[in-house]
């Protein structure tokens, strides 16, 4: 895993612009606000760097493919396995080269949330538990639920595509958290890990990949 706070990167922005492709130029100018598009920019690039290092390349070098649900993997001949995610004040990006894996980070709200809204996205027994809390708590443990599920179904590779109110996150018998079932096609929930991530009090962040879980090890961009 490595961390990277976007803030911390401002001056190094010309540096990561030059790593892009063309199309990933294109796409950063299309965003209306400057901290989206710095944001993704520092994502993209520092993805870019990150990668080449492992795969000896030139940054520009690195060349990516997208399964038929959008999720992007590295063309042919190269391997590793790789996830992004990028979301207020951090990217996150997730390597392995024996597991598919996952990763999200989001802030915490800090207005009240309304959990009645997203019982689209949540299982019964999960909206129980949100609806138990009071008002203060329920935005924190609904975005730590929602990166946890974001970060299972991007390490499946189908992202939104596959029913979040079919998957059931909760704590597990070692008191970690965990996927308790996924109803969707193919799901066993034994067969994936969870765990989460220190981004700090305002945000959110979960890894997910393939049982049994490599050994974590986590590293902050310089």
């Amino acid at each position: 895993m490595w961390r990277i706070r976007v803030a911390q990167q401002a001056l190094r922005f010309s540096e990561h612009w030059q790593c892009l492709a063309a199309s990933e130029r294109e796409q950063a100018l299309s965003y209306h606000h400057a901290a989206d598009r710095d944001r993704f920019v520092v994502a993209r690039a520092t993805l870019r760097q990150l990668l080449c290092r492992r795969l000896d390349l030139d940054p520009t070098q690195v060349a990516f493919v997208v399964n038929e649900f959008g999720k992007p993997r590295l063309a042919p001949p190269h391997s590793l396995h790789f996830n992004t995610s990028h979301a207020g004040d951090w990217v996150l990006h997730a390597f392995s080269t024996s597991s598919a894996v996952g990763v999200d980070v989001e802030p915490i709200p800090t207005d009240a949330l309304p959990i009645e809204d997203y019982d689209d996205v949540l299982a019964p027994q999960e909206l129980r538990e949100l609806l138990s809390l009071s008002t203060a708590q329920r935005g924190r443990a609904f975005t730590t639920l929602w990166v946890c599920k974001e970060a299972y179904v991007k390490a499946w590779g189908q992202g939104l595509n596959r029913s979040l109110r079919e998957i059931c996150i909760g704590p597990c018998v070692d008191g970690k958290v965990g996927v308790l079932h996924d109803s969707n096609p193919g799901g066993v929930a034994s067969e994936w890990q969870l765990a989460m991530l220190d981004v700090g009090p305002d945000h959110a962040a979960c890894v997910a990949c393939s049982a049994p879980a490599p050994p974590l090890r986590i590293f902050d961009f310089q």
